[in-house]
C-alpha cells in the first residue's frame, strides 16, 4: 500500500471519493472550507491511499491552535476519513492513523485528535492505537421529541459585525481554562459564520445569540451563549419550538454533560461519541505537564483521568468547532 501526501491536482477526485463515502458531504466550496483554509498557520494535509495504482481510501489532517493547561500548541484533528467500500478490510484505516501521526508530529502538533460516535466502526482501531477517550454528545429532535412551548422570541440579527465581536468576546472569557481551540476573531468568523452552508445569526429572547446552520432537513446550533438571565435551557426550548414548527430537525454537538442531560429530557435522541486523543508529540506535551521525570511516559486513557499528571482536563468544543 503507498501513500501519498498532498498529491497534485486531485481536488475534483477526492472530492468525488468523499460523496461516494459520505452522502451529500459537498461540492467544491466546502473542499475549499475544510482543507484549503490554514487555521493558526497551518493547512491542511491531503493523503490518498492506493495500492497497484487503485484507490483505496484517504483522508486529511487539519490543524488548530489549542489552549491546554494555559499553554498554547498545536493539535491536529483527523478529518473526512474515507475507505472505498471495495477497498475495506485492508487495514486502511489504521494505515491512515498511524500517517496522520506523522504528519502531526511533522506540524510539532501535541496531540491527534478525531470526533467520533460510538457507532463508528473506526473508534475501536482509534483505541487499538492507545487513543485517550473524552466523552462527547450528539443530539437530535426527532419524530419522539414533544412539542416544545417557549415565550422566548427569535429574531434575525442585522449587525453581524457586531455579534461577531460580542459572541468571539463572550465565548472566550466563559471557558473557565478548559481545554478549547483558539482562534483569532477572522479565524473564528470563517470557522462558525463564512461556512458554505446557509447560516442563520439569530437572538433568542432578545440577547442570547446564537449562529444556526441549515443543512438538508438540519437546522445545526453551531453555538450559542445565553444572556440576560436566560439559561441554556430557555434557549434551546425557544430553538427547538421554532425549528420543529418549520418542520425540520433540531442538532447540536457538545462536550457537557449537563447540556447533553438537558436535550434528553426535552426529548432530543442522543448518540454518544469521544474525542478520541493520540499524543503526535510527546516533547510538546510534557511541556504541558512540569515536574515529570525523564522516565515517566504516558499509557492509554492518561490524557483523560483527572488523577493522573497526563490529565489535559474537560474540553470545552461546540458543533462549530467540527468541520
Amino acid at each position: 500500500m503507498n501513500v501519498i501526501i498532498n498529491p497534485d491536482r486531485t481536488e475534483e477526485t477526492y472530492l468525488e471519493y468523499l460523496n461516494r463515502c459520505f452522502d451529500d458531504w459537498g461540492g467544491m466550496d466546502m473542499y475549499k472550507w475544510c482543507f484549503d483554509r490554514p487555521v493558526g498557520g497551518l493547512k491542511a494535509d491531503i493523503m490518498l491511499l492506493k495500492k497497484d495504482g487503485t484507490v483505496l481510501g484517504g483522508s486529511a489532517v487539519t490543524y488548530r491552535k489549542a489552549a491546554i493547561r494555559e499553554s498554547m500548541v498545536n493539535v491536529a484533528i483527523m478529518t473526512g476519513s474515507w475507505t472505498l467500500p471495495e477497498s475495506r478490510r485492508q487495514g486502511c484505516f489504521t494505515r491512515i492513523i498511524d500517517e496522520s501521526i506523522a504528519l502531526a508530529r511533522q506540524k510539532g502538533a501535541a496531540l491527534l485528535l478525531a470526533f467520533v460516535t460510538d457507532r463508528n466502526a473506526s473508534l475501536k482501531r482509534l483505541i487499538g492505537r492507545g487513543a485517550s477517550l473524552f466523552p462527547t454528545h450528539y443530539l437530535v429532535s426527532g419524530e419522539g421529541t414533544p412539542e416544545m412551548e417557549s415565550k422566548l422570541q427569535i429574531s434575525q440579527v442585522a449587525d453581524t459585525g457586531k455579534f461577531v465581536a460580542d459572541i468571539y468576546r463572550t465565548m472566550a472569557e466563559g471557558r473557565g481554562g478548559r481545554p478549547h481551540f483558539e482562534y483569532t476573531i477572522e479565524e473564528w468568523r470563517a470557522q462558525f459564520v463564512d461556512r458554505p452552508e446557509e447560516i442563520e445569526i439569530v437572538s433568542v429572547g432578545g440577547d442570547s445569540p446564537a449562529i444556526i446552520e441549515k443543512k438538508g432537513i438540519f437546522d445545526r446550533i453551531l453555538a450559542i451563549v445565553p444572556t440576560g438571565g436566560h439559561s441554556f435551557e430557555d434557549c434551546l426550548k425557544a430553538l427547538l419550538k421554532r425549528t420543529m414548527g418549520n418542520g425540520r430537525r433540531l442538532f447540536f454537538f457538545t462536550t457537557f454533560s449537563r447540556q447533553k442531560d438537558c436535550a434528553v429530557d426535552m426529548g432530543f435522541e442522543h448518540i454518544p461519541g469521544y474525542l478520541t486523543t493520540l499524543i503526535a508529540n510527546e516533547g510538546t506535551l510534557r511541556s504541558l505537564c512540569p515536574g515529570l521525570s525523564e522516565n515517566e511516559r504516558p499509557v492509554a486513557g492518561e490524557l483523560y483521568d483527572p488523577d493522573s499528571k497526563w490529565y489535559l482536563g474537560e474540553w470545552d468544543l461546540v458543533t462549530g468547532d467540527r468541520m
